[in-house]
């Protein structure tokens, strides 16, 4: 009979309303360590970030080591703009993506926003392509993920860059 390994992860988010810049506590914006199923680790005064369980679902079906979330207005309001995805190519930043040409189609999926994030949680797996780094909550902001902080930065810069381009600003 083999024997089940349980392994605890723990994830850096900055507590609601609370900006996490970098990778390293600050003295008044310290980042709580939470697991995997949004419980609070220390700090238990505070509460984690509404979208703490959306962040864990997109660690949970990727290989991602970092997960970031941002709301920029370009890409907002794109997101509310378009359907259910956005596709853009020919763009040489593409290839910060992992992509080796420009001349590829990349498609970033839009999840209609929810206030229910145990729901959001359970669909957004079903959004996610193992090619393509992100999704964008409609009307909300873009999650962007990679093998690391400084990647992961990468790839929402390109985004927000792409964001300007296609939005005409």
């Amino acid at each position: 009979m083999k024997e089940a390994i349980k392994i605890k992860i723990i994830i850096l988010m900055a507590m609601l309303g609370v900006l996490l810049l970098g990778c390293e506590p600050k003295e008044k914006e310290d980042p709580n360590q939470v697991d995997m199923f949004a419980g609070v680790e220390k700090n238990l005064d505070l509460r984690p970030s509404a979208e703490t369980l959306l962040h864990s679902a997109i660690y949970k079906h990727t290989d991602a080591k970092a997960v970031f979330h941002v709301h920029t207005t370009n890409g907002t309001l794109l997101s509310m703009k378009s359907e259910d995805k956005i596709i853009f190519s020919d763009l040489e930043m593409l290839k910060g993506l992992g992509f080796k040409t420009h001349d590829v189609k990349v498609t970033i999926p839009i999840i209609e926003n929810n206030q229910d994030m145990k729901y959001l949680a359970s669909i957004a797996p079903s959004y996610i392509n193992e090619d393509v780094p992100g999704l964008l909550l409609k009307g909300h902001g873009i999650y962007a993920w990679g093998n690391t902080p400084q990647e992961t930065k990468r790839h929402i810069e390109i985004y927000q860059i792409r964001h300007l381009l296609v939005s005409g600003v």
